[in-house]
């Protein structure tokens, strides 16, 4: 399968479609070519005029500014399938798929638009989790979500205490939208309890592959609550996953994600932990290969083990 993807460079757009590739490429042998937007209108003409060197069977996007190029190489390539990852800004109708979060619904959709729980990604279940090793995520302010340093610290410490008490390890790393202070206060451990059972890594001094393998080998992975697609992403690598609460500046579809979780117990609030309730055994999700079994059934490509 040729697959071109356009690409607006923003790392959780292309997080989701690199999971779908991923899947898509343990399941059918895929050429990937991926062309990247310099984000003026004129990329945008440009990159939907490409001449690729082979014609390709999907066009996916991902993100505003990709809409466009996408359904203009659409009709460029007739034979070519268009995708869209996310709800996009143009009508449904313009694309052969589109992929969208459920909370992104409204009212009744076609057949050729799957709505996935929460956000794709790359990673899966690897089954290595040490019931020893606990890992904590921490996200920034944004749009949604404040963040206050020093009621972190007081929750990191109070995380820390419990899990000493039961003998775990626990490992943390920050985000580039994390406080400076607070970062620099956690990686000169200032404040911290019992330094023998804690680890901090700032992001900026992680591999590519450390925050998989972290994944698979913690078996509690507490995020706070504006780091969505980590909570995604702990619950596809089956770990079991505490959110850390944090006040909310507005209410719209992505807090009320968050709080559906909640609700449904797929995750346990920081709050809910200290009152004796534990973290969910829930069944992990695999959003990105269920997208990618349903998208190539609406192909009628034959998978590899068939073809075999």
């Amino acid at each position: 399968m040729q697959i071109c993807y356009i690409s607006d460079a923003k790392a959780g757009h292309q997080a989701q479609v690199m999971g779908l590739v991923s899947a898509l490429s343990a399941l059918v042998n895929v050429e990937l070519t991926t062309l990247t937007l310099s984000g003026n209108w004129l990329s945008r003409w440009q990159i939907a005029n490409t001449a690729l060197p082979t014609p390709p069977d999907l066009i996916i996007g991902a993100g505003h500014s990709t809409h466009i190029p996408v359904w203009l190489m659409g009709r460029r390539y007739r034979q070519a399938k268009t995708l869209i990852v996310m709800k996009p800004s143009l009508p449904l109708s313009w694309f052969d798929f589109v992929m969208m979060p459920e909370h992104d619904a409204k009212g009744s959709l076609s057949n050729h638009v799957l709505l996935t729980q929460g956000v794709m990604n790359r990673f899966v279940n690897e089954q290595r989790h040490q019931a020893n090793k606990v890992l904590i995520l921490l996200g920034g302010t944004n749009q949604r979500y404040a963040f206050d340093s020093q009621k972190m610290l007081a929750d990191i410490q109070t995380l820390i205490e419990h899990y000493q008490d039961i003998n775990a390890n626990v490992i943390m790393t920050d985000s580039r939208r994390t406080p400076t202070e607070l970062s620099n206060c956690l990686s000169k451990k200032n404040n911290i309890a019992d330094l023998s059972t804690f680890q901090f890594f700032p992001v900026a001094n992680t591999t590519p592959d450390w925050l998989n393998e972290q994944y698979q080998t913690a078996s509690h992975v507490w995020v706070t609550a504006d780091s969505v697609n980590m909570i995604f992403e702990a619950m596809t690598a089956g770990c079991q996953v505490g959110l850390i609460e944090l006040p909310k500046l507005k209410t719209d579809r992505v807090t009320n994600m968050v709080d559906s979780l909640i609700q449904s117990g797929k995750v346990t609030t920081l709050t809910d932990f200290h009152q004796g309730k534990p973290l969910p055994n829930t069944m992990p999700i695999n959003e990105a290969k269920r997208a990618a079994q349903w998208l190539l059934s609406k192909l009628n490509v034959k998978l590899i083990q068939d073809i075999k």
